[in-house]
């Protein structure tokens, strides 16, 4: 997706643009306290229990993390919760230092088949969370984040792609004979993003070209936003098509 700079206004997309680290104008030398009661709204949530924003039960999970043992039952669990926490606060990086250290141990929580469940699902959406950070945002082209994948929206560095692929499979197997639609899905397009489709899934678990497919004819979209100058990373979330797709 690309992006475009925007006037913002007065909605909670202010509020996601500070706890996300940007900087919108929310006010301005000649307003300041308009700005320090949105600086407090926007603290406040993150001093929260909002379940998109709010950081206290990330802080809760870790303050307990440091008051119990390093590998008992307790433990992986709030390991887990930690960086299911950082993955819903677009951190996934510190979401797989969690998840790494749980994966190279054999504690009896961490070979019940649930909780291998668990941690594979957090996983795999962790790499996708980097694989788009890296590739999408970093390394953006006209064809990023568009079905079907074609060979330019290929990630140039697949390698978050491949582990995403990686724990998507561990977890299908594990959901066998009936594994759940979502994990299925996710295999799929962990291994078209990483250019590994199809031949990298085995066929009882391969989408069919076929799902791609229409009755009804629809033409690809251009992105054209970086040719107008107006590819800029932000929070507008909006981009820029060929007139032709109006039609």
């Amino acid at each position: 997706m690309s992006y475009r700079k925007s006037v913002f206004r007065v909605t909670p997309s202010i509020m996601v643009a500070v706890l996300t680290g940007l900087s919108p104008v929310v006010g301005s030398a000649a307003n300041p306290p308009v700005q320090a009661e949105f600086e407090k709204i926007c603290t406040d949530i993150r001093n929260s229990y909002d379940p998109y924003y709010g950081e206290s039960t990330l802080r809760d999970a870790l303050a307990q993390l440091e008051d119990s043992g390093s590998a008992d039952r307790q433990s992986q669990r709030l390991r887990v919760s930690a960086a299911y926490q950082l993955v819903k606060l677009g951190k996934p990086e510190d979401a797989l230092r969690y998840l790494d250290s749980l994966l190279d141990e054999s504690e009896p929580e961490f070979v019940n088949p649930d909780f291998r469940k668990r941690v594979l699902g957090i996983k795999s959406i962790a790499h996708l969370q980097a694989a788009e950070d890296i590739n999408c945002i970093d390394n953006h082209t006209a064809d990023s984040c568009l079905l079907p994948i074609s060979p330019a929206g290929v990630h140039r560095r697949p390698d978050h792609a491949r582990e995403a692929a990686k724990a998507s499979l561990q977890l299908v197997e594990l959901q066998l004979p009936e594994p759940r639609p979502r994990a299925v899905w996710l295999l799929n397009l962990s291994k078209m993003i990483s250019g590994d489709f199809p031949d990298g899934i085995p066929e009882r678990l391969r989408m069919p070209e076929a799902a791609f497919s229409n009755d009804t004819e629809f033409r690809r979209w251009q992105d054209i936003a970086p040719q107008l100058g107006i590819n800029s990373v932000d929070l507008a979330g909006a981009g820029a098509w060929t007139a032709s797709m109006a039609a």
